[in-house]
């Protein structure tokens, strides 16, 4: 009989860092996502804009992709003019969620899609109370590192976070008032009082061309999402991926747990890792 499958459920940064590290184990893995991706007509504006250097961006397509997010509800989070990447809490939980500052994500690749990219180790005195240590996580941050883009560079606060090695990395692009401020800091050897100050770490790549669209969604693609890192998982032939796949239930049993679906479909698997 052959073993079941490790099953991952969700897509976000968290998933295919445990698909990764099971992989590499020798397990079999299944991911089950809900995997909605963002609506064509918003690709396509993405994709024109990504095609062309920010000089030559049509002033329409501009005015239409910024505009998503100056036209968002208060306190929403939108990405590529779409909501496709954040649910709405009333839709996902199941009792009182008005006193919940969460929102969870229904999209390939999760909240990876929207939020920021900076990427930092919990620094040892953060987790002094953990039953682990930075010592133990080191060798993890390292793996993920090997499939995330981070830019980044050496100085003082690599003493704090040592785990990420920044000796090959690039910063990106200062903007002239954090070059200042950088410039200032390194006079006096990365130290202000007790704090080390440094340049940020993002999972970004090196080619960012100064666009300013950040907080639109990168039209170039630069800003890591786990979703770039699917299309490396899918290359292994023990990695299976299935989307519109809305987890609604586990039960466990003495030697595998069932995962139960909205459709009422059920998967078998070994271990179940919720992501």
């Amino acid at each position: 009989m052959n073993e079941l499958p490790d099953i991952i459920i969700g897509s976000g940064p968290t998933g295919v860092s445990a698909a990764f590290g099971r992989l590499a184990k020798g397990k079999s893995v299944v991911m089950l996502d809900a995997g909605q991706l963002l609506e064509t007509q918003k690709t396509e504006l993405r994709d024109r804009l990504g095609a062309n250097s920010p000089t030559d961006w049509p002033k329409g397509d501009l005015d239409v992709y910024k505009a998503g997010q100056f036209e968002a509800p208060a306190g929403a989070i939108r990405k590529f003019g779409s909501d496709y990447a954040v649910e709405e809490p009333q839709s996902v939980f199941a009792e009182d969620y008005k006193w919940l500052g969460l929102r969870s994500s229904r999209a390939q690749g999760g909240l990876s899609q929207v939020w920021g990219a900076s990427v930092l180790p919990s620094a040892a005195s953060d987790i002094s109370d953990w039953p682990i240590n930075s010592t133990d996580l080191e060798p993890h941050y390292k793996a993920v590192s090997e499939f995330m883009p981070i830019s980044g560079r050496s100085d003082a606060i690599g003493t704090v976070y040592p785990a990420f090695d920044m000796s090959d990395k690039t910063p990106l692009p200062f903007t002239p008032q954090a070059a200042e401020l950088i410039r200032r800091v390194d006079l006096k050897d990365g130290q202000i009082g007790e704090a080390s100050i440094g340049a940020a770490r993002n999972a970004v790549s090196s080619g960012c061309v100064q666009c300013g669209l950040c907080l639109h969604g990168c039209p170039y693609g630069h800003i890591w999402t786990a979703s770039d890192t699917l299309e490396t998982l899918h290359r292994d032939p023990c990695f299976t991926y299935r989307a519109n796949a809305i987890v609604v239930g586990l039960s466990e049993h003495k030697d595998s747990v069932s995962i139960s679906f909205s459709t009422g479909e059920t998967v078998e698997g070994r271990r179940v890792f919720v992501a």
